[in-house]
């Protein structure tokens, strides 16, 4: 039953370009000036299950506006970009603006919290 409800979690936010690579979906963001939360979890542990529902829930208003890129931890394809970005813990929650500066936010915060921080990403 949890992983049906992760599937459905998963695929129920936007996804920017679904057929790129995490790395190479932030890279794009970066590139075109978009604003973008990157949210880095595992399908494993319940604080990343957790997350995964309050972003579930905060991100649907913003997608036109702000790229969400999903990076599953466990993927062997994105430890380059776990590296290049320090994540050491999760959930993580890494808020990009439109010029590319960034900051971090790790472990649960609930859906208000998420959507204040994107609030203020599109202010900035």
């Amino acid at each position: 039953v949890l992983v049906i409800a992760v599937i459905i979690a998963t695929k129920s936010y936007p996804q920017t370009d679904a057929a790129l690579l995490p790395e190479d979906q932030l890279n794009k963001a970066l590139v075109n000036g978009d604003p973008a939360l990157v949210f880095f979890h595992s399908t494993t542990c319940d604080p990343c299950m957790e997350m995964i529902e309050n972003v579930e829930r905060a991100y649907p208003e913003f997608s036109e506006k702000i790229t969400l890129i999903d990076v599953n931890v466990s993927d062997e394809r994105n430890h380059n970009l776990l590296r290049s970005q320090g994540v050491q813990l999760i959930p993580s929650l890494k808020f990009f603006d439109k010029n590319g500066q960034a900051h971090i936010v790790y472990g649960v915060i609930t859906p208000e919290q998420i959507q204040e921080e994107l609030i203020t990403l599109l202010e900035q």
